[in-house]
């Protein structure tokens, strides 16, 4: 009974040892922060299509999934000029979400005003309101599309132009 009672113990303190390496072995996890903040950011990139563009922008949260949020934010390329107050990007897509009075300026000299837009592979999409400017033009409608090859707004829906 006596050896029984010694066994025992020794298997309990086996255990117990075994336990405590594993946990001393274990990686601690780090503890990170949701959020990374950056300021006067700018990143350089080029499209598929070999098409360059910049992003700027005052400052960016990027969070654990890749995903900046943007102040202040510029795109810039040959086929135009997209500003807001701020959006979303994600890094890992290049796609972009852009709101909160959303201008779109055109190397012809047009200036396009919409609440948001979506930004991904040279491509702009809305399905929002939209006026287009140009001299004494304004064109009016419901929702927008670009062709990146050309840079060109095609309005969807609800066209109206007003000569003044």
């Amino acid at each position: 009974m006596r050896q029984l009672v010694i066994i025992s113990i020794l298997i309990l303190a086996s255990i117990l040892w075994l336990v405590f390496l594993e946990k001393r072995d274990t990686p601690q996890k780090r503890e990170v922060s949701p959020l990374q903040e950056l300021n006067d950011i700018i990143i350089n990139t080029e499209s598929s299509g070999g098409r360059s563009w910049r992003l700027k922008a005052s400052r960016a949260y990027i969070d654990t999934s890749d995903i900046a949020t943007l102040y202040e934010l510029r795109f810039i390329s040959e086929k135009g000029d997209i500003s807001a107050p701020h959006g979303r990007y994600e890094l890992n897509t290049q796609r972009a979400e852009i709101n909160g009075g959303v201008i779109i300026k055109l190397p012809d000299g047009s200036e396009a005003r919409i609440s948001s837009i979506d930004l991904e592979n040279g491509r702009i999409k809305s399905d929002e309101s939209v006026v287009i400017k140009k001299g004494n033009m304004i064109l009016r409608g419901k929702g927008i599309v670009s062709d990146p090859e050309t840079g060109n707004l095609k309005i969807l829906q609800n066209v109206r132009l007003e000569i003044r």
